[in-house]
């Protein structure tokens, strides 16, 4: 037991290495800052464009549209280069060759999804903090959707892992998930009179997050496309030819 935990956590500690690069830490204050300005002037920009009174309902509506964009789009994107580029610069093939099996490497990209899933849970709250100080607002009650920041990210996550192991280059995966968003959304407008866009991945985390919409369906095709998504990635991976 006691190596079981050992092994873990040098896992862990060299997933949370990987994280923590100069590149890393640049992207992040390079995204830190332009969700802060968003926040600070596009909010204002929004509300005065639509002639909204500046309500804290009214402010916080306009401020999540920015806000989720790190569960949407910047964190997955974190997750995907950071994945890609251990293919691309063998990193993968020497952590075989130095004595781990394909199950430990799998699991240690597991362990680094659920770190940067929890970055974007934790990003969003440092967000509303900052936009509750900024506004002079009270903070929101609806602690459900601060939650939702996870799962909405770890299912997108996936998504990139899967990419990722199904393209091998950073390049061709980040244009991958960017022409599936694209997809996606053509897609909803198609499908959304008949209510089959909740049929659609991208479109699930959309309507939990974006439009607050909670309920049991929404939770079930979530955790079956995450799933779905882990599978397909354990097969490929375990299948793949790293020599």
């Amino acid at each position: 037991m006691l190596m079981q935990l050992q092994r873990l956590y040098r896992l862990g500690a060299m997933e949370w290495l990987k994280l923590s690069t100069r590149l890393n830490i640049v992207f992040s204050l390079v995204v830190f800052v332009l969700v802060a300005l968003q926040l600070c002037f596009a909010v204002r920009v929004d509300l005065a464009a639509f002639a909204t009174i500046e309500t804290p309902q009214a402010i916080y509506r306009a401020a999540f549209k920015y806000i989720d964009n790190i569960a949407f789009t910047f964190i997955p994107i974190l997750f995907l280069v950071n994945v890609s580029k251990e293919f691309e610069y063998a990193v993968v093939q020497r952590s075989l060759v130095s004595g781990l099996t394909r199950n430990d490497y799998f699991f240690s990209k597991m362990m680094q999804l659920v770190f940067c899933s929890l970055i974007a849970h934790i990003s969003a709250i440092i967000f509303v903090v900052l936009t509750a100080v900024f506004y002079h607002l009270p903070m929101p009650t609806d602690y459900a959707r601060m939650v939702i920041y996870f799962p909405v990210s770890l299912c997108l996550n996936s998504l990139s892992f899967l990419l990722v192991l199904l393209l091998n280059k950073s390049i061709w995966s980040l244009a991958a998930f960017i022409a599936y968003v694209f997809l996606e959304n053509f897609l909803n407008l198609l499908l959304i009179d008949k209510g089959l866009n909740l049929l659609l991945p991208f479109q699930t985390c959309v309507s939990m997050l974006r439009h607050n919409i909670h309920g049991n369906l929404e939770f079930l095709m979530m955790a079956t496309y995450t799933a779905l998504f882990l599978m397909v990635s354990y097969r490929q991976f375990m299948r793949m030819d790293l020599q």
